[in-house]
């Protein structure tokens, strides 16, 4: 890696915060990061720098970043650059459904038009069997007429 002498200094400082906040001694960090209690106290003197060994161990065994531990990036500003993206793609998603919901929106109208000409045209259909069924009552009433003035 070959941080310099002020990049390491800051590592350090990380890396006794850490086992500062854990209340764990150099020796316990080093159990924790397998390594041997020296190296931490090299590291915490910023006389060497962590391994990429070390590095890793420490990410997963006290759930802070590498860019944190190196860099002073803070794992929220981390986050916050995530959390970003995922709202440009939510947009993109919700953009994306708006517009199906506009074409769903717009087969609905047309199936809905549809649906009144249907009722229209079976409105029309009933009207006309009405009639037909008026016109057969009045041709029945008529017959009867007929053969009631027939047999007199």
């Amino acid at each position: 890696m070959a941080l310099t002498n002020a990049e390491r200094r800051l590592v350090a400082d990380r890396f006794i915060k850490v086992r500062e906040a854990k209340g764990i001694n150099q020796r316990e960090m080093a159990d924790e990061l397998d390594i041997s209690p020296s190296y931490v106290s090299e590291i915490e003197r910023a006389a060497k720098e962590p391994s990429k060994k070390v590095l890793i161990n420490f990410q997963s065994k006290f759930g802070r970043s590498i860019e944190w531990l190196l860099l002073g990036i803070d794992d929220s500003e981390s986050k916050i650059e995530m959390q970003g993206q995922k709202n440009i793609n939510m947009e993109a998603i919700i953009k994306t459904q708006e517009q199906k919901i506009n074409d769903l929106e717009v087969v609905i109208n047309s199936q809905e038009q549809k649906i009144n000409e249907m009722k229209a045209i079976i409105s029309i259909k009933d009207d006309k069997i009405n009639l037909q069924e008026r016109l057969i009552k009045s041709q029945d009433n008529e017959l009867a007429l007929l053969s009631h003035l027939t047999y007199k």
